[in-house]
């Protein structure tokens, strides 16, 4: 997208995933730093790895590559910053990769070795901007769960209805749109504001999260009655393991001559059946069995 052009940073930018970026640069800088002068370098690669894998590369770029697409100068100039930065905290950690893409970028100074070290700009931080899009990753996260969990096939186009507690998230949504229908393979989607309810409506699909939910019908892209003994089925097995485990719990003499890493075990499966029977019963409420 650059070819030989190095943009300069805006110096003012707008759009709510160039504000996130930064915020969330000037935070790791600042994370990343404490770290490192403390020596704790494990916790320093943790917040490098969420950051380079998940504020970068599975939000930003995706929402910013149709603007990259149409040579947006902003999105350029701050992609450009981010990548150079985030190379530069990424060289103690694995410096043979980042001195490549430091040539490949044919960046000052010469090796990235030598370069300085990123300063956290606190100016840039901006809980707005992270809190909204905690939304958008919300709403995107539970249309994909929703899909996958009901089998929904992936070339299906599906239509749904978001619902925020706050109303003015409604029109961050309704701003990146075009972003959420090409993230959640959505043919178009519906936002309002209000409570939210874990019930849908018959043959719909419901995913609660943090600040709203999502409603997804399905009827016309998967056999709802078949979904449904489906689920039921698993539901019965994810019952029958737990009633299994619980027994065993229950059980005085297992308890007091098993070695305590399997007794630790078994307690990581009753929490494991708990949940997955606690899901299954929420799909099977929001298909309306």
């Amino acid at each position: 997208n650059l070819g030989d052009e190095r943009p300069p940073l805006p110096s003012r930018v707008t759009e709510l995933e160039d504000r996130y970026i930064l915020s969330r640069l000037t935070a790791t800088i600042e994370t990343v730093t404490k770290h490192l002068d403390e020596y704790s370098f494990h916790l320093a690669a943790e917040a490098l790895y969420d950051f380079t894998w998940h504020d970068v590369c599975d939000r930003y770029v995706e929402m910013v590559k149709p603007r990259l697409g149409a040579g947006d100068a902003a999105a350029c100039g701050v992609l450009y910053h981010v990548l150079r930065e985030t190379t530069k905290l990424l060289h103690p950690f694995i410096p043979f990769i980042t001195e490549e893409i430091w040539q490949a970028l044919g960046e000052a100074p010469a090796s990235v070795c030598v370069a300085s070290f990123p300063t956290a700009r606190p100016e840039w931080r901006d809980t707005d901007a992270e809190e909204e899009m905690a939304i958008l990753q919300n709403v995107t996260t539970s249309c994909r769960s929703l899909r996958s969990e009901y089998n929904v096939p992936a070339s299906a186009k599906i239509t749904p209805i978001v619902q925020v507690d706050d109303e003015q998230y409604l029109a961050v949504l309704n701003d990146k749109l075009e972003y959420l229908c090409l993230a959640t393979g959505s043919q178009t989607m519906k936002s309002q504001a209000g409570p939210s309810d874990a019930r849908g409506s018959e043959g719909s699909a419901v995913k609660v999260f943090e600040g709203g939910s999502v409603t997804v019908p399905l009827a016309e892209h998967i056999d709802v009655e078949a979904e449904k003994a489906r689920l039921r089925r698993e539901l019965d097995e994810a019952a029958a393991e737990l009633a299994r485990v619980e027994a065993k719990l229950s059980n005085d003499q297992f308890l007091a001559r098993a070695p305590e890493d399997v007794v630790a075990k078994e307690r990581g499966k009753l929490d494991e059946f708990r949940g997955k029977r606690d899901r299954l019963q929420a799909s099977l409420s929001s298909l309306g069995a």
